[in-house]
């Protein structure tokens, strides 16, 4: 678990029925949900984002797969696209933004990641037609630390193994969105630092750079915390990047 919150979100026929919570302490770790619409319904579920998952019996009786999507999304990032705050399953940034462009997602959303060229996979068994990079804000963190500007190496080689691994694919890369708890002159000076070495070195790749202060408002009614947005800032993000993307 990398939160509390672990959450089961049960669609039929693309309309949220149910969100059904993994009540802590359960033994059994058994969740149970009956059908409501009658006759053939298309059920999706949703599984919780920041909990190790393991299905080790699933009964739906007699059933026809629902067809994948035409286009396909990679997302790379950290805890704010794996969804860290959000307490339904279905409303986090990347799925939400997935079924507002009508695509498939492969979310690579990592909680505390940075930019690292170690973590790209040569040989990924999923194809994409698009490419949403979101890191930077732990980016900071580490800087920040460390005293070292550790960002300034690992953006560029992150972006450009990217590129060479796929060279014909658009590729759009955020930079950090609003923190809400920067204080003093060091962190305001270092995060802009940070967001705008992001953005200038995707395009000296000819990579999409998309600002990440035009994705949300900077309001604690948008965060779950100083850092991850809740359910609403999840809608917000996902809705204004509709906007701006598009596949090969």
């Amino acid at each position: 678990f990398a939160r509390e919150n672990v959450a089961f979100d049960i669609y039929e026929n693309d309309i949220l029925v149910t969100t059904i919570s993994q009540p802590n302490g359960s033994e059994s770790g058994r969740i149970a949900y009956r059908k409501r619409n009658k006759g053939k319904t298309k059920i999706t579920i949703y599984l919780p984002p920041c909990a190790e998952i393991m299905i080790s019996g699933l009964d739906i009786g007699k059933y026809t797969s629902v067809p994948d999507k035409e286009k396909n999304l990679l997302i790379l990032g950290d805890s704010i696209a794996q969804g860290m705050t959000s307490k339904c399953s279905s409303l986090t940034f990347s799925t939400l933004l997935g079924n507002y462009l009508g695509c498939n997602v492969l979310n690579q959303g990592v909680g505390s990641y940075i930019f690292n060229e170690k973590s790209l996979d040569d040989n990924l068994p999923f194809s994409p037609d698009a490419i949403y990079v979101a890191y930077g804000a732990n980016d900071y963190a580490k800087s920040l630390a460390t005293k070292t500007k550790t960002y300034e190496v690992d953006c560029p080689a992150f972006l450009s193994k990217l590129s060479e691994i796929y060279p014909e694919v658009p590729v759009y890369v955020q930079t950090p969105i609003p923190m809400l708890d920067l204080k003093t002159d060091e962190q305001i000076r270092l995060f802009a630092e940070v967001r705008s070495f992001v953005g200038e070195t995707a395009l000296s790749l000819c990579m999409h750079a998309v600002d990440g202060f035009a994705l949300i408002p900077c309001s604690q009614l948008f965060y779950a915390d100083f850092v991850h947005p809740n359910e609403l800032g999840f809608l917000v993000y996902a809705k204004n990047l509709e906007k701006l993307i598009a596949f090969k």
